[in-house]
């Protein structure tokens, strides 16, 4: 995630959303859970995160919080991420 450059681009919908925790932590530390141990959010948060090299703290609310705009706003994220690749 560090090489492709994309945390400028998602801490510009931080200071959009008003959320009280930062979407690219949540975004980083969801990818590296799902990668490790394919779960549901439920158990990726109370079984995987917590076992992460890096320790994030927030609420499972957050999790769910996140995913959700993360679904909404899913066509900038792709495109963020595409430009990054190519």
């Amino acid at each position: 995630m560090e090489k492709l450059e994309v945390k400028k681009d998602l801490d510009l919908f931080n200071g959009v959303t008003g959320f009280k925790f930062n979407l690219y932590e949540k975004l980083s530390a969801l990818l590296f859970s799902r990668i490790v141990c394919p779960c549901s959010k439920k158990a990726t948060f109370e079984s995987v995160i917590p076992q992460l090299y890096t320790k994030y703290s927030y609420s499972y609310d957050q999790i769910l919080e996140a995913c959700e705009y993360f679904g909404i706003q899913y066509e900038k994220i792709v495109d963020i991420f595409t430009l990054r690749v190519k």
